[in-house]
């Protein structure tokens, strides 16, 4: 089914130690000093597959200044809203997993090379399927340097 995607990324860096530090203590990452956030607001045409207990939010985006497009796929089961997968191909190609509470490592491959990342999801409210959005808080180091959170969200109106 065709499907208006508004998707809205904000995102701030920290010191790495500082971020995952918070994590390990579980103190609240908000209490460290951060940078100015930056807000990146998409409107994109896609389309939303749901069968059985599988969802699928196909759309493609564009990456970077020079218009270099990915086909990005979003899927979560029905049953275990709070695992979504994102996958990327095309200009980057990448599959990053989403867990509430878990850490994942995977790898981001560009035109310029291939790096690992570690990805640790804060949260997951996935109401896609019935409201219309899904929020997901994550933070994201890359071997050692700054640590970025990012909160990604994506509202969905079916055409």
């Amino acid at each position: 089914m065709n499907c208006k995607i508004k998707t809205i990324t904000t995102q701030q860096e920290y010191p790495a130690a500082s971020i995952f530090g918070a994590i390990a203590s579980e103190l609240d990452i908000g209490s460290y000093e951060e940078s100015s956030a930056d807000v990146i607001e998409t409107y994109l045409q896609g389309d939303i597959f749901e069968n059985d207990d599988d969802v699928a939010v196909v759309y493609e985006e564009i990456i970077s200044d020079q218009n270099d497009a990915c086909d990005t796929r979003l899927t979560f089961k029905k049953s275990l809203p709070t695992d979504v997968v994102l996958t990327r191909k095309g200009a980057v190609n990448t599959v990053m997993q989403f867990t509430q509470g878990g850490r994942t490592i995977c790898v981001y491959n560009t035109p310029f090379m291939p790096f690992e990342i570690c990805v640790f999801t804060k949260s997951v409210e996935n109401r896609l399927t019935d409201l219309g959005y899904l929020e997901i808080v994550y933070l994201i180091e890359i071997k050692g340097a700054s640590a970025q959170k990012t909160v990604f969200r994506m509202e969905i109106e079916k055409i």
